[in-house]
């Protein structure tokens, strides 16, 4: 689905008609959805680890932390809306860090560090259908007030956007990875 399809289904959700063009629409609900689509979006990927948003980023480690516990540091990636972890390239994780504004200290300086997080900058068209409608039922509460002014649909759509975020992330947090099994030093599929 595109942004704009989005905002459809959640307009949908407060019986309001249709958008033509996300940033184009000048009428009421679409200048709400201008106005909060994009804040939104990135508010629920932010939320927690989903697959489809999940991304590696290779940065060098350039300079001393503030602090004597860290042995270094570097920016945070411009599009990495949350870190997750971090690597030397080893994977095993184990270098411990903090993420403080837009910079991250590290607990040892490998020529390349592999920040593993969520990205920002992750398009429509890599999201699962259950986020679409998480996103689309949250972004209708978020217009609920301003477009119907109804308190009583406020408060039924974030219930509703309460559930679809859960079943998302129960659907996202359900897939299987490959992982070893260490009884037999075998790969299983985790279900």
């Amino acid at each position: 689905m595109t942004s704009q399809e989005i905002c459809n289904v959640a307009l949908g959700y407060l019986s309001t008609p249709k958008i033509g063009s996300l940033g184009v629409d000048t009428t009421p609900q679409g200048v709400l959805c201008n106005t909060f689509y994009a804040p939104k979006k990135k508010a629920l990927l932010e939320s927690r680890n989903w697959t489809f948003a999940k991304k590696v980023w290779p940065v060098t480690v350039w300079g001393a932390a503030d602090h004597p516990k860290w042995a270094g540091s570097c920016a945070v990636p411009t599009d990495c809306l949350r870190v997750h972890r971090v690597d030397d390239g080893t994977g095993n994780y184990d270098i411990e860090f903090e993420k403080v504004g837009t910079k991250l200290n590290v607990s040892r300086k490998p020529t390349t560090l592999y920040v593993e997080g969520v990205d920002g900058a992750c398009l429509e068209a890599d999201f699962s259908f259950a986020f679409t409608f998480a996103l689309a039922t949250d972004l209708a509460q978020e217009m609920s007030i301003p477009l119907s002014e109804n308190a009583t649909l406020w408060a039924s759509l974030v219930k509703v956007a309460e559930f679809k975020i859960k079943e998302a992330a129960g659907l996202d947090g359900s897939q299987g990875t490959s992982e070893k099994d260490n009884t037999q030093g075998n790969l299983s599929r985790r279900r």
